[in-house]
């Protein structure tokens, strides 16, 4: 630091600092072109948290028994947690529904955070899930001859789509005593 007149500086402060080129006669004109083009330049970002997600949590937050006019310190976050979750494809009647239930059971103090919802939303959720789709396909039944070549000892099935090498192998190795009658199920045997 050097003192100069009264106020302190810092030690070679001014050839630290940025000099312009002055010896190119075009960077004044390229500065305000560049500043020019920036100026008006496109922002293309949309909002992180949606208007629908705002007034759900906000409504979340007067169903768990807070009052909108004094957010409570765990509940500010709460519109960026119910874009996750319609983001998620949850849906906001599912999501009102399971809250104002869980805002019902809870006793004592209200809610401190929207995150204490999550787990009976899960619950609801995965109860509201489609139900799968079962197929109930019917096992085949096989003969097989005792003490016959390997080549036609096993009658493969009229399937196409039957995946029969394992049942070979598994049949071939069978112990050859007399005529045993069998279905196919996963590519278990089952003997009759």
């Amino acid at each position: 630091m050097t003192t100069t007149g009264g106020s302190f500086r810092p030690h070679n402060w001014d050839t630290r600092q940025y000099k312009t080129d002055k010896s190119d006669p075009t960077a004044a004109a390229r500065t305000k072109r560049y500043r020019d083009a920036k100026r008006d330049g496109r922002r293309d970002g949309e909002p992180l948290v949606s208007d629908q997600a705002i007034k759900l949590a906000d409504e979340l937050m007067v169903i768990a028994g807070h009052d909108l006019r004094f957010v409570p310190p765990g509940w500010c976050g709460a519109a960026m947690r119910v874009q996750t979750w319609l983001a998620d494809g949850w849906f906001s009647e599912i999501i009102i529904a399971a809250t104002s239930a869980a805002a019902r059971r809870k006793r004592g103090t209200s809610a401190n955070s929207v995150q204490f919802f999550e787990r009976p939303l899960r619950r609801r959720l995965r109860q509201a899930a489609p139900l799968p789709r079962v197929a109930i396909r019917q096992p085949e039944t096989l003969m097989v001859t005792a003490n016959g070549d390997q080549e036609s000892s096993f009658m493969p099935p009229t399937d196409p789509n039957c995946e029969c090498t394992s049942a070979q192998h598994w049949l071939a190795s069978m112990p050859r005593q007399g005529v045993m009658e069998g279905r196919i199920v996963s590519h278990n045997l089952t003997v009759d």
